[in-house]
């Protein structure tokens, strides 16, 4: 399994991300991405919440066929900060699944 990451985009769509699996990073740098949905979704299953031991959001799983395995940079495993601006760092499950299918064409 890949080490966490970090996803957070801007108001602008984009993602800010700390990765700590990916060979070009080091581990718990932060790095923005920005990943175009085009008409896809974005392809992930997630875990955790603010309401759970695990405390944070972390991607459980990335399908086949979306937006995030086409982009390829986010992995099982990464844990996400926060999406368009809002903060993940203490969101709920529910809230965070909200969020995301709220995301614009390029999160």
């Amino acid at each position: 399994m890949a080490a966490p990451a970090t996803l957070s985009p801007s108001p602008s769509g984009k993602v800010k991300v700390e990765v700590d699996g990916q060979p070009e990073l080091s581990a718990g740098q932060q790095c923005l991405l920005e990943v175009n949905k085009d008409k896809l979704a974005l392809g992930i299953s997630l875990v955790g919440g603010a309401d759970t031991p695990l405390g944070t959001i972390v991607v459980h799983e990335v399908h086949a066929g979306g937006a995030i395995a086409k982009d390829g940079r986010l992995r099982t495993g990464d844990h996400i900060l926060e999406v368009n601006g809002e903060s993940f760092k203490a969101i709920t499950y529910d809230r965070a699944i909200a969020t995301l299918r709220q995301t614009p064409s390029k999160v």
